[in-house]
């Protein structure tokens, strides 16, 4: 009888401990689907950041003239406004690797509460078991 218990016990840890959260696996998974989207957006916006560099340093090359201090204005401005977009970018994707972190943290310490908890009921059962015999 007490072998049966303490198989009984085992197999109720070993349960416990084994069955993953599957409700968090979805979540993660979204937040990482974002976080290589944003990584994709940083990508591009580079890019056009290294297309308005040049377009700035082929304006500044060209013989000066009104038409011309307006153009690289122009392109300062563009450059600006697309070195602001990357920096969003990048403060978005920090922003969702941080939720997921956060995320896997609950999820770890909802295992860990789990074990606990169950850790805790078997020596409850093998103490009151002890107790009877």
């Amino acid at each position: 009888m007490k072998k049966i218990i303490a198989f009984i016990c085992f197999l109720f840890l070993v349960s416990s401990i084994l069955l993953p959260s599957i409700g968090w696996a979805s979540l993660i998974d979204d937040l990482r689907e974002e976080i290589d989207k944003k990584a994709q957006e940083i990508k591009e916006l580079e890019e056009q950041a290294t297309a308005f560099r040049k377009e700035l340093e082929d304006a500044q090359g060209r013989k000066s003239s009104l038409q011309n201090q307006l153009s690289i204005i122009e392109s300062r401005i563009k450059k600006l406004r697309n070195d602001i977009y990357i920096t969003a970018a990048k403060i978005d994707n920090a922003s969702l690797k941080i939720e997921s972190l956060s995320l896997d943290i609950d999820e770890k310490q909802n295992e860990i509460d789990k074990r606990k908890d169950s850790i805790a009921a078997m020596i409850q059962i093998l103490y009151e078991y002890d107790q009877e015999s």
